[in-house]
């Protein structure tokens, strides 16, 4: 099973650390998307996770070097802070310019 880190980005700039809720949503969503185009599922990595926190709280837009792949997203504005479904429903949109 693949690994997989999130980063999101609150309005402070800070980052956010996720509940377990809300990791069970970030990795049951990416898996359905996965599973529409045939591809395996993942699971949570608390150590990619830290990683990707880390990252955020420099508030850096860009990819990390090295070999895992990552989804980029923050929200912005007073009292926002997003959710996993509006990030994917985000990464998703992003497909039709990829395939």
């Amino acid at each position: 099973m693949a690994a997989f880190a999130m980063i999101i980005m609150a309005t402070t700039t800070t980052a956010q650390q996720f509940s377990e809720d809300e990791k069970a949503a970030f990795v049951n969503l990416h898996n359905s998307a996965r599973a529409a185009v045939g591809v395996g599922p993942v699971a949570w990595n608390d150590a990619l996770a830290a990683q990707a926190l880390q990252h955020a709280r420099y508030c850096q837009t860009q990819h990390i070097p090295g070999p895992y792949g990552e989804n980029l997203w923050w929200s912005y504005g007073a009292g926002t802070t997003g959710t996993p479904a509006d990030a994917m429903s985000y990464w998703l949109a992003e497909k039709a310019n990829s395939v």
